[in-house]
């Protein structure tokens, strides 16, 4: 009899309380990823010498300073040259995704509510392979988005006096060489 009721109070401790954990709301795990992400030291993602070879140019010292705190964590490189014909700029950013499922995360960015295609239904982007997760480039902002369960990594180019400059090719380059020193889940 005295078994029976340990049993029992164990049975009911376990099952009684396994629905009391509060889960997470989107915003919290937004939040939460975000204090995460903020820890990880962008700009060591891919050096300024990596990034110079990729871009065959001379870079000034990297900035990782975000204009506002709420902002997610990001690495901008620009050439070192005072001349407009000259200038580039490559920025890396790191978001956290909505999902842990990168195919669901990609999905949501473009096609749920506020999504990217859903706001703008008219900018064509195409669909990157290579990474062995969704990645999609959107050329008329020379912007390319990779989505893995930890991070969506976003690496955006501007050459505005160098069409053709800062091609697909170098954006996957760069996305590569971040990827591979992302912390992995």
């Amino acid at each position: 009899m005295r078994w029976n009721n340990v049993l029992c109070g164990v049975l009911m401790a376990v099952v009684g309380f396994s629905g009391c954990a509060k889960k997470e709301t989107p915003q919290e795990r937004a939040e939460r990823l975000m204090k995460e992400l903020k820890k990880i030291p962008v700009c060591e993602l891919v050096t300024k010498a990596e990034m110079e070879t990729m871009l065959g140019v001379t870079l000034a010292d990297p900035n990782d300073k975000a204009p506002v705190t709420s902002a997610p964590p990001m690495c901008s490189y620009v050439s070192a040259s005072e001349s407009m014909k000259d200038f580039l700029s490559v920025s890396i950013m790191l978001l956290p995704p909505s999902d842990n499922d990168p195919k669901k995360a990609y999905d949501a960015f473009l096609n749920g509510a506020g999504g990217l295609l859903k706001e703008f239904p008219n900018i064509k982007i195409e669909p990157v392979d290579g990474f062995g997760f969704p990645a999609f480039w959107y050329e008329e902002v020379h912007q390319l988005y990779v989505f893995t369960p930890a991070v969506v990594l976003s690496v955006t180019g501007m050459a505005p006096q160098q069409p053709g400059k800062l091609t697909l090719e170098i954006h996957k380059q760069i996305a590569t060489a971040a990827l591979s020193r992302l912390p992995q889940k």
